[in-house]
């Protein structure tokens, strides 16, 4: 099994804000639609940062983007 940690450097804050994690088997790829999801709230961080996000955030976040 291997892990993927998603993160974005966010320099001028000085700081790296964990946007995702993945599991995958080994030798396998992401899909399309689980690197979108990445994506999607990667671009949410970027255009709105919180000044400290929690799981919480993350969770409904990835919930308006399942809608």
């Amino acid at each position: 099994m291997l892990y993927r940690l998603f993160v974005l450097w966010q320099r001028k804050q000085r700081r790296v804000v964990i946007v995702d994690g993945r599991a995958k088997a080994n030798k396998t790829k992401l899909s399309e639609v689980e690197y979108e999801a990445v994506r999607v709230l990667a671009v949410k961080i970027a255009e709105d940062p919180p000044p400290f996000a929690s799981v919480d955030d993350f969770i409904q976040a990835d919930l308006s983007a399942q809608a």
